[in-house]
């Protein structure tokens, strides 16, 4: 593992630091605030955040992610433009997943890190060679824990 990991975060990690203060999510965002990992995600990862906790949980959640995200602006990053998203149509299922490829890519990610099991670990985008691994958030920390 990099000194100092590149990570990449999908909606699933961002919601999940949200809903559970304890869980692998949240101790990986206060890692970044620790300047121990660096973390990035996209202002379109928020904005689906948003979306889902509104639609779940209501407005109550929605202020936890902006009080969450405030600390973490320097790591907030413009959405890839679709033709950049485009690249990745034929290697994950649901195209709206997209621009979680095509961000990881761009900010040049060392690990992509998601919950998404069914769109995200499957054959198709493990031979697609990707200069990123993708991980579940649990096992990267535990990955990063056995580094140190």
């Amino acid at each position: 593992m990099a000194e100092k990991p590149k990570v990449f975060l999908d909606t699933s990690v961002l919601i999940a630091a949200i809903l559970n203060q304890q869980g692998a999510s949240r101790v990986i965002l206060e890692l970044a605030k620790k300047d121990l990992i660096d973390i990035v995600f996209t202002t379109k990862v928020v904005q689906e955040a948003r979306h889902n906790l509104l639609k779940k949980y209501g407005n109550h959640k929605v202020l936890d992610l902006y009080n969450t995200v405030s600390d973490l602006k320097r790591n907030i990053q413009p959405a890839p433009e679709i033709k950049s998203e485009n690249k990745y149509i034929d290697i994950i299922s649901d195209h709206k997943d997209c621009h979680i490829l095509a961000g990881a890519e761009m900010y040049q990610a060392d690990y992509l890190l998601t919950f998404d099991r069914k769109h995200f670990f499957t054959v198709k985008i493990k031979n697609a060679q990707l200069p990123f691994e993708i991980i579940l958030p649990g096992n990267f920390l535990k990955m990063y824990r056995d580094t140190k």
